[in-house]
Formats: C-alpha cells, sequence, structure tokens
C-alpha cells in the first residue's frame, strides 16, 4: 500500500533507503560469490589446460578484489547495524535472537574470509605445481562455505522478519 507523499516522513525515507542499501549489497555480494563459484571457476579449469596457467589467471583477477569484498561486508555491516538500532521495536524476542545469529554468522564469514585472504592465498600464490590441486579443492571448498553462510544470513533475515508480524 502507498502512502500519501504527505505522510511519508524523513525517517520512513531514510530507514528504507538503508534497508534497500542492505539487501542490494547482500544480493550484489552472493550474486558475485555464487557466480564465481559455479561459471568463472568451472570455465576458466576448462579452458586452462595446465593447472599454473590457470592460477596465473586466478591471481590476475583476483587481484584487489580483497578489499573491495572487506567493503561488501562493511557495508552489511554497518547498515545491518543501522537497521537494528533504528527499527529495534519492529522485533520481538525470537526476531532480535534471529539478528544477532545473522550477526554472529557475518563475523565469522570476516574472519573466515580474511584468514584465507591472508594466509591461504599467500600459500596458493607460492605454492608448488604438486600443491595446486589441493588449493584449488580448498578454494572451492571455501566458496562454496561462503556462499552457504550468506544463504543462512538471507534465511536468518527473512525468519526475523517474519517473526514480528
Amino acid at each position: 500500500m502507498l502512502l500519501p507523499l504527505s505522510e511519508v516522513s524523513l525517517a520512513n525515507a531514510t530507514w528504507f533507503a538503508v534497508r534497500l542499501l542492505h539487501v542490494l549489497a547482500s544480493a550484489a555480494m552472493f550474486g558475485a560469490m555464487f557466480y564465481s563459484i559455479t561459471v568463472i571457476q568451472p570455465r576458466a579449469r576448462r579452458y586452462f589446460q595446465n593447472p599454473q596457467d590457470l592460477e596465473e589467471f586466478v591471481a590476475f583477477i583476483s587481484n584487489g578484489a580483497r578489499w573491495k569484498v572487506l567493503s561488501g561486508f562493511g557495508l552489511l555491516g554497518a547498515s545491518g547495524l543501522a537497521l537494528l538500532i533504528f527499527h529495534h521495536e519492529a522485533l520481538n524476542r525470537t526476531g532480535t535472537a534471529l539478528m544477532i545469529a545473522k550477526i554472529f554468522i557475518l563475523l565469522v564469514a570476516v574472519s573466515f574470509f580474511c584468514f584465507v585472504s591472508w594466509r591461504l592465498w599467500p600459500a596458493r600464490i607460492f605454492a608448488t605445481p604438486e600443491e595446486i590441486p589441493r588449493f584449488q579443492r580448498i578454494f572451492r571448498r571455501v566458496g562454496f562455505t561462503m556462499i552457504a553462510m550468506m544463504t543462512i544470513e538471507f534465511l536468518l533475515a527473512t525468519l526475523a522478519h517474519v517473526s514480528g508480524h
């Protein structure tokens, strides 16, 4: 139901904008991860016959992505926190518990990403040809784990929203 323009307050418009930003950022991160793990990586594996060529390609396209991903996580965290602080009255106890669980999973995902980014990625870059297949399997599992965490966050947010009605 649309409200007459005279009934739309700045607070409601701001809350809507922050909520929209949060949802779009979540969808963009999920979509980027899903596309990478299900389309780009399998096709690149088929295209590059030599595992070392594939690793060079992955290193090239991944260069600089760390800070973009961390910025995305920061945007999700900041917009989610703003929604929680300024609209907490819409949540009942169950909704609040679900949102706390969502925040926890986001923190786990960020920690997981940081470990992968600063520990596993350098090891992968300097891997010997014999180690490359092992790192490729590890990173594939990491990708699916990150997608699973984002999916759980979506589900928790949906359940929190539904529990308030």
